[in-house]
């Protein structure tokens, strides 16, 4: 009787832990999505940008001036870097070169240095840049519809609805698989009417 017993609290414990094994992936993909983001550098971010704006012109409503202006700061953008990161690599290459020769010059290689690390500097002010003339493009109203966009991550929803039914109570108004991200939430619970 005691194997039985242990057995069945044995597949109870295994088939509780299940679905957490194996979970759709799609589930998380919003908070993996966010957690990718959080990661990315300024350029990652300014191209994501810039394609979730073209790609999602008709939602946004984004003009074809609007457009056209943010194809060409991509452009822009785009040869600029492409330019410094020639000059950066080439300066690494004198860097090492200047290592190399058996009468290192340390005032050279400093100054090497510091136009190198200068370069980086200026790349990454213009891409910060771009992403304030990316902003500039739109309108408040568009911006506002493109911070809705955004994949909110899921898990808080979720976690709130399994909360509150696990204490016998009905999932809070928003919660669940298609709830909004932490951030529209708070953003907007003031504006919420309290319920009957």
């Amino acid at each position: 009787m005691k194997k039985q017993i242990w057995t069945i609290l044995l597949f109870c414990a295994c088939f509780l832990a299940s679905p957490r094994a194996f979970a759709d992936d799609s589930m998380m993909s919003g908070c993996k999505m966010m957690h990718k983001m959080d990661k990315m550098g300024p350029e990652e971010k300014f191209y994501q940008k810039a394609f979730l704006l073209l790609s999602n012109a008709d939602e946004i409503g984004l003009t074809d001036d609007q457009a056209e202006k943010i194809r060409a700061l991509k452009l822009k953008v785009k040869k600029s870097l492409i330019m410094e990161d020639a000059q950066i690599e080439t300066l690494a290459l004198d860097i090492s070169d200047a290592l190399a020769a058996d009468q290192v010059d340390t005032k050279k290689i400093d100054s090497l240095v510091d136009k190198k690390y200068e370069l980086k500097k200026q790349r990454t002010k213009e891409i910060i840049q771009g992403c304030l003339d990316l902003r500039g493009i739109l309108t408040k109203d568009q911006q506002d519809k493109l911070k809705k966009m955004q994949p909110p991550c899921m898990m808080g929803g979720m976690m709130k609805t399994m909360g509150m039914m696990k204490m016998g109570g009905a999932p809070p108004k928003g919660a669940g698989m298609m709830s909004k991200g932490p951030m529209e939430q708070t953003q907007e619970g003031s504006k919420e009417e309290p319920e009957e």
